[in-house]
């Protein structure tokens, strides 16, 4: 092909891009995540790898509303909030209940996930757009979980939602953003109740928002009321069902179990040595007399969730100050730095390993024996999912700083989003936990991408 017919073919292969770029983005997410889905049937991976609860339960949470027919066999299904449960009994009673038809919904709420954030990079400008879609598109850590019955997909696409009306909202403040937000917000929560403490720093941050922008106390007001609303509206069903049948105004009864089993043994582990399976026992013995000083009933798992809660709680305020800050940097770093190819099922099947509960004497040797026992092919798969996050990272981080430069307030937003998702997992570490946070990795690095592509065509035409 000739220099000028190949500039040609560059040039309408660019004018596609730019002239639909939403639908380009969308069509080129949705391939990539079919294929994975293809590959993942016909290698024999897992589409399930954490809960099968949402298989099991779903039905439970549909009954309970009163939107399948019978009551609920037992309560365990309060261990998590309804949001996805029920779009799971919906497939499930359409006859689509197959995990692989679950991870095609997933990867399709994943595909729209990358045309808002192309809409939400264009906030800035349409490359950046452009380049948020596609990257987000191709993003292993979207695309590897997209293939598994997890709620975390749907959760990325209703705060992905929320930080583009955000982003509205903080340019003009207005009646619709502030709803929107407070639905997605509300949603946000029904789906993982990790996102409950975002509705009041939300509220506050509207508030203050709208004042910077001169609008008049009233409307301030009227903005954090419309805000609220939704947000209520969504969430109270979830609440009048706890609090009539189980007397509980919590949304769910998993504190307790997260609490006890995953954030108190890390932080055991740093300050005393004590294994996480010791520490793990010695607060099922501490809950089993707690239960027992209390009558010994397990019929009301809020209940139980209250005693489990109040003993590991009871164990952290013993832990030191320096114990504990340790144990959430490492889980920050870790969820920051671990490469997503580790989560993926085909890949985990070279390795037998759990590096969460590996016991080793300090965190960097803790690191070199989950590698020496490793096979090659893992080491290959780690090592170049090593680098890709050390690339994404140092882009982020350089697109960071001209997000502050540009528009200061959307990189102080952006900032404290990171922090909020990193700091309430603490030492729980898994790229599962850095999937909030992807959203404003992926604006951020696209920015720095687009900003060295102009340096580097800036440099190379001065040398011309």
């Amino acid at each position: 092909m000739s220099e000028g017919k190949l500039t040609e073919t560059k040039k309408n292969i660019w004018i596609i891009f730019t002239e639909h770029p939403l639908c380009t983005i969308f069509a080129v997410a949705i391939l990539v995540r079919s294929m994975n889905i293809f590959h993942l049937s016909i290698s024999g991976g897992d589409f399930v790898i954490e809960d099968s609860f949402f298989l099991t339960f779903s039905k439970e949470w549909a009954r309970a509303f009163g939107l399948m027919e019978g009551i609920p066999a037992g309560v365990a299904y309060v261990e998590r909030v309804p949001g996805y449960p029920l779009l799971v009994a919906l497939m499930q009673g359409v006859g689509l209940s197959t995990p692989v038809f679950i991870a095609t919904i997933n990867s399709f709420f994943d595909s729209i996930t990358c045309v808002i954030l192309g809409l939400l990079g264009c906030q800035l400008n349409r490359r950046v757009g452009l380049v948020a879609g596609l990257l987000s598109a191709f993003w292993p850590n979207l695309i590897i979980h997209s293939s598994l019955v997890l709620n975390d997909t749907l959760f990325v696409l209703l705060f992905a939602g929320l930080l583009y009306w955000a982003a509205k909202f903080l340019a003009t403040p207005s009646l619709k953003a502030a709803i929107i937000s407070g639905i997605l917000v509300g949603l946000a929560v029904c789906t993982r109740p990790i996102a409950q403490f975002l509705v009041p720093v939300l509220a506050i941050a509207l508030a203050g928002i709208s004042h910077f922008h001169g609008v008049s106390k009233r409307r301030v007001a009227l903005l954090v009321f419309v805000f609220f609303l939704p947000t209520v509206l969504t969430l109270l069903p979830v609440y009048t069902h706890n609090l009539l049948k189980f007397g509980s105004l919590s949304l769910s009864a998993q504190t307790g179990t997260h609490l006890a089993y995953w954030v108190l043994p890390p932080v055991k582990k740093f300050e005393t040595g004590v294994s996480f399976e010791e520490t793990k026992a010695k607060i099922r013995k501490s809950y089993k007399a707690e239960l027992k000083r209390r009558g010994g009933d397990e019929s009301n798992p809020f209940d139980v969730n209250n005693i489990l809660t109040g003993v590991a709680l009871s164990e952290l305020r013993k832990s030191s100050a320096v114990a504990i800050a340790t144990a959430w940097l490492k889980g920050m770093v870790l969820n920051i730095a671990t490469p997503a190819v580790l989560i993926d099922t085909r890949v985990r099947s070279f390795s037998d390993q759990s590096f969460y509960e590996l016991e080793a004497p300090n965190f960097v040797r803790k690191v070199l024996q989950y590698l020496e026992k490793s096979s090659p092919l893992y080491l290959f798969f780690f090592f170049v999912g090593a680098f890709g996050s050390f690339l994404s990272l140092i882009f982020s981080i350089y697109g960071l700083f001209i997000l502050h430069s540009l528009r200061p307030w959307a990189a102080i937003f952006a900032t404290l989003a990171v922090f909020y998702f990193l700091l309430i997992n603490g030492p729980v570490a898994s790229p599962k936990y850095r999937l909030p946070i992807e959203p404003v990795i992926i604006i951020c690095a696209s920015l720095g991408l687009v900003q060295t592509w102009k340096k580097m065509l800036l440099r190379k035409n001065k040398h011309e």
